[in-house]
Parts: structure tokens; sequence; C-alpha cells
């Protein structure tokens, strides 16, 4: 029964089916740049998005890969379960699987309607009716950016400062 028992460990690691001792330590994540812009720049403390506007989000990460991004709109720079996801992206350094590696740029639209979105629109990304959150224009809020490792067990968040016209 020990002969078989053998036998059949080996097979399976033979087939990588089996677990490694040790696969290494989670990966901490670190948003090392973010930002969230609009042309023609401004200096502002808060950048202006208009509805029917577009705006662009830049980020730098080092996490594992691939890790996943999202974007929240929130009243404060803590994200709240009730603040609502805009945008979801999973990246790599596999540039012909995924639309981001290391860096993401991302151009997005705020819509008269009051929707968000950026990136191309998906299952993963159809655009957000902020109507719910904006209870009047001009709004001060905050565009939250999440990334996590491909465990989510490192997962910092940061906020850039705007304002919704």
């Amino acid at each position: 029964m020990a002969r078989y028992t053998v036998l059949v460990f080996l097979c399976l690691s033979a087939c990588g089916l089996a677990a490694p001792e040790n696969s290494g330590p989670a990966v901490d994540t670190a948003i090392e740049d973010y930002s969230v812009g609009v042309v023609p720049q401004v200096t502002d403390s808060s950048v202006p998005i208009r509805s029917g506007g577009e705006f662009t989000v830049r980020w730098r990460v080092r996490s594992s890969d691939p890790y996943t991004v999202r974007l929240f709109v929130s009243f404060d720079q803590v994200l709240d379960e009730g603040d609502p996801t805009f945008f979801l992206e999973q990246c790599s350094s596999l540039d012909s699987l995924y639309r981001c590696d290391r860096k993401g740029q991302f151009e997005c639209q705020f819509s008269n309607g009051l929707v968000i979105r950026c990136g191309e629109q998906s299952d993963n990304n159809p655009g957000r009716d902020l109507g719910g959150f904006i209870r009047a224009l001009p709004q001060d809020g905050f565009i939250l950016l999440e990334a996590c490792n491909g465990l989510r067990s490192s997962c910092p968040i940061a906020g850039y400062a705007v304002r919704f016209y």
C-alpha cells in the first residue's frame, strides 16, 4: 500500500499537480506613482472632471505578476463599502494578454448623464452611473486606486482629489 502511495505522489509531482513545499512569501504591493489628469493641465488642488469631458488615470505599481487594479469614487481618501467601483483591470508583464504592465494609463470619460468609465467598455468595465453618489454639481470627491497582488493579501490604496462639474 505504501508503495502505491509513493507512486501516486511521484506521478502527481511529475505532472506538476502537487503543491510545492515552499512557494515563497506573498509579494507586498506598492503604488509608486498615481495621478489623475485633464487637458489642459490645471494646478488646482483638485482635478476638475467636467460632465461630457475626458480625463486620464496613470499609475506605476510594484507587485506580483499579475496584479489587479480597481478604481472607485469616494467622498474621502478611505475606501468604504459604499464607494462605487467604476474600473477593474488585470495587469501583467505579458503584454500580449494584458493592457497594462507595471505602468498603466487609461483614458476615461464622465458623461452628461453622470456615467463614468475608463478604458474599453466591457463586462468588467461597463461604466458606472454616479447619480446616487453625486448630490449636486459641482461635487468634491476622490478617485481611489486600489492595487492588489495576485493573492489579494496586499492591497494598498491611493487617492486623488477631484471635483465633478
